[in-house]
């Protein structure tokens, strides 16, 4: 099932969901004279004569935990009971919180294709005080999945201030940059459309409004609007593609009228007495001019009800509150159903163009599916889909290995490596053989590329060996699954031969009898005397000498030279040899160097302390260790992410 989304914006109190229920006929959500909605409602529209069942909760994505879906198709009390209760609740979260509802209309609003629902998306208004700008940020995060926006307005402001035209700019930044879709401004609280001060804000309106669009006459565009696109059934045809100049669409309106008049003749009156005091107020100040304040407090609510059910009333009110001219401009933007298939169509386009800018989280697979849904049930070719996804992978890949560059962090892998198993999963769906291979072949490259960008960083070469160490064991965890013996095994001996402790030159253990640290002698070394320093070493082939001192370099005599040197302090501060050998310098009369050794992973011990494995030393610990090393290569942060992920990618694969 495809919607065709309609999103109501507007700043608070402009009266966005009194239109709405006078769109409905039916009160589905809370008006009054002042600030009710505080929640994102869209209501999916169903009426008796559809054929289709109601989508299923299942059928969505309610991942997102601020999403709620209601799958049943509720009425309008109960619909106004639940939007009522909402606003209370949440008037003060700073979440925004959206909820869908399904509702079922008396009489059907628009004819809609037979896989296609009519969606009302009520927005909050966008600068409620003390939301900050969560709700000014929905409006440009979730621009995208508007077909259509309703933008409501105040005509009694009209748009000379900065807070209207910074309202006005907000659509028309969007139009540009997120999705060019039909606009209609609504200049609501028009009561009077004879009033010669509010005809002249409007003229005023209009005017700034093209000036801003660069568009022409807003008259004009809502005349050609009414008029020429419509039926001998006084439904709108469809928009042809070389008069979407005519919007963003101006048209001036009373929505408490229509709200009032339409919903007003489906009431009894005791249900009537029930609606908002202020609104029956202006009712009756409208029908009945001064002789309103002569007919006593039940005098007036019989005169309100009667002006709202009797049919010349009616519709003289409705006329007045030119609401109709609306509901034809948004027949026409919804267009008949090769306009609704052309919605469709550009919702598709849309969503391509985001995937090339696809954002942390997305899921390209789902919306690979999603577009494909849509232009089969159109009839338009698919063929270009899987381009689309490796040019997005291709883009995320290199932003990757980028940040990794900057962050030295395994998770910057998540992203390419998630859309590798994102896609594939889709691809059991779309039954595209020859992706799964490529699938395959990116998911093996991935794996390579990202274990040569660790190892061979500079950042590698600057770690302690048992970083180093930690780091080749974590990629090597996988190293067990047949998935990596028979795609990874050369990878597999790279990642052994960078084992700092692999060739046995930087032997650590304290007894003496250990290999020389110097590459081309094998002697073995054996402990010093005590006069030259604690922890020195002679090597019996060639003579050098080696010194085990800890990172603070505590005051030691030269091993050598036996002087201590200016200031108690004559070694430098250690560095890294041409080998990766930590080394100090001599700076008194020998000037000879020597190497040492910091505390390394063997040298810590362990403890085991609620199921976890923790140092018994802390501060040990972090001398001798500096990565993080989680428990799970499932965890992002693990340097064996990427291969375990490739592993169980590359296993499904070929299953």
């Amino acid at each position: 099932m495809f919607e065709i989304r309609i999103g109501v914006i507007g700043y608070v109190s402009v009266g966005k969901t009194t239109v709405i229920n006078a769109l409905f006929g039916e009160e589905f959500g809370e008006v009054a004279m002042k600030r009710t909605t505080a929640v994102v409602n869209s209501f999916r529209i169903s009426s008796p004569e559809d054929a289709m069942a109601t989508m299923k909760v299942e059928d969505q994505d309610s991942s997102d935990e601020s999403v709620t879906l209601v799958s049943k198709k509720l009425s309008a009390s109960v619909t106004l009971k639940e939007t009522s209760t909402d606003n209370a609740s949440f008037r003060n979260s700073n979440d925004v919180k959206e909820k869908t509802f399904d509702i079922e209309l008396e009489e059907s609003l628009h004819k809609m294709r037979p896989d296609t629902k009519l969606v009302i998306v009520d927005v909050p208004g966008i600068n409620e005080a003390g939301t900050s700008s969560k709700y000014k940020d929905f409006v440009n995060s979730n621009w995208h999945t508007f077909d259509i926006v309703v933008l409501v307005m105040d005509a009694r402001q009209g748009v000379n201030t900065e807070e209207q035209l910074d309202l006005l700019k907000l659509v028309k930044d969007n139009l540009t940059s997120s999705k060019d879709v039909p606009v209609i401004i609504l200049a609501n609280k028009v009561d009077d459309p004879f009033d010669r001060e509010q005809k002249a804000l409007l003229d005023e309106a209009r005017e700034a409004i093209a000036n801003l669009f660069g568009v022409g006459d807003r008259e004009r565009a809502l005349q050609l609007l009414l008029n020429p696109l419509e039926t001998k059934k006084g439904q709108a045809k469809r928009l042809k593609q070389d008069q979407t100049d005519l919007f963003p669409v101006v048209i001036p309106i009373s929505a408490m009228h229509a709200f009032v008049y339409r919903c007003g003749s489906r009431l009894s009156f005791d249900e009537f007495i029930k609606m908002d005091k202020d609104f029956i107020e202006k009712i009756g100040k409208h029908s009945y001019g001064w002789q309103w304040h002569q007919f006593g407090e039940e005098g007036q609510l019989q005169k309100a009800f009667k002006a709202v059910s009797e049919t010349d009333l009616r519709k003289g009110g409705m006329i007045a509150s030119n609401f109709e001219a609306f509901v034809k401009v948004l027949q026409c933007c919804i267009g008949d159903k090769q306009q609704q298939t052309l919605h469709i169509e550009h919702q598709v386009k849309v969503a391509l163009e985001r995937m090339k800018q696809a954002s942390p989280g997305s899921d390209l697979g789902t919306e690979l599916i999603t577009a494909y849904t849509k232009l089969e049930a159109i009839g338009r070719p698919v063929s270009h889909l899987p381009k689309a996804f490796w040019a997005s992978f291709d883009r995320l890949k290199n932003e990757a290995f980028n940040d990794f560059k900057t962050n030295n962090s395994p998770a910057s892998f998540t992203q390419p490596i998630g859309q590798l198993c994102n896609y594939h999963r889709a691809l059991q769906a779309l039954q595209w053989p020859n992706e799964m291979e490529k699938v395959a072949k990116n998911a093996k490259a991935l794996a390579v590329e990202c274990a040569v960008l660790v190892i061979e960083s500079d950042k590698f070469s600057q770690l302690s060996e048992s970083d180093q160490s930690l780091i080749v064991g974590s990629m090597l965890l996988s190293s067990s699954e047949t998935a990596f013996n028979l795609h990874f095994g050369f990878l597999r001996l790279y990642l052994e031969s960078k084992r700092p402790y692999a060739s046995g030159r930087v032997c650590t253990h304290r007894p003496s009898g250990r290999e020389c640290y110097f590459q081309q002698c094998n002697g073995r070394l054996s402990t010093c005397p005590s006069s030259y320093g604690n922890g020195v070493e002679l090597c019996g082939s060639c003579s050098r000498y080696w010194i085990m001192i800890d990172f603070k370099h505590a005051n030691e005599n030269c091993p050598y030279c036996l002087i201590r040197g200016s200031g108690n302090w004559p070694l430098s501060a250690a560095k890294k040899d041409g080998v990766g050998l930590h080394s100090v310098r001599c700076n008194s009369g020998c000037t000879r160097t020597f190497v040492f050794f910091p505390p390394t992973f063997r040298d810590v011990k362990m403890k085991a302390e609620g199921g976890q494995l923790v140092p018994v030393d802390e501060n040990v610990y972090k001398k001798a260790v500096t990565v993080d090393v989680p428990d799970s290569p499932e965890d992002p942060n693990h340097f064996g992410h990427v291969l375990w992920k490739c592993c169980q990618l590359l296993q499904k694969a070929e299953a």
